[in-house]
């Protein structure tokens, strides 16, 4: 008879055990995956500002080339003025090391595209 029971209470104990593993698990799992899924969302929006953020860098140079009596770095100055604006009215974190680095790629892409373009409209002629 004690045989018995004690067959019994192991048996519960290890169903006992065998779904307090099963539940540890499963809070495992989706605590993972809601992790992840904040973390993807977090970089998401990241990458969201920077696009705005790039757009509007985009605008401003524009805007600051038409400014003929500033000299090149109060154009930089200009755009890294106004940029931060944008961010502060978008609430988004303003990085100077970023944003000046984004408008010196794009002053480069102008340097050389234009520079295409006059090569190709001189090879013509």
């Amino acid at each position: 008879m004690e045989e018995l029971f004690e067959d019994l209470l192991l048996s519960g104990v290890g169903r006992f055990l065998s779904r307090i593993g099963f539940i540890v698990g499963i809070v495992l799992t989706v605590g993972f995956f809601a992790y992840r899924l904040k973390r993807n969302k977090k970089m998401k929006k990241q990458l969201e500002n920077g696009n705005k953020v790039r757009a509007a860098v985009m605008t401003l140079i524009c805007e600051a080339e038409k400014k003929s009596n500033y000299s090149g770095e109060e154009k930089k100055d200009y755009v890294m003025t106004r940029a931060n604006q944008f961010c502060i009215d978008n609430k988004i974190k303003f990085n100077a090391e970023t944003t000046d680095r984004i408008i010196q790629e794009i002053i480069e892409l102008t340097k050389q595209v234009n520079t295409r373009t006059s090569t190709k409209t001189e090879s013509w002629l």
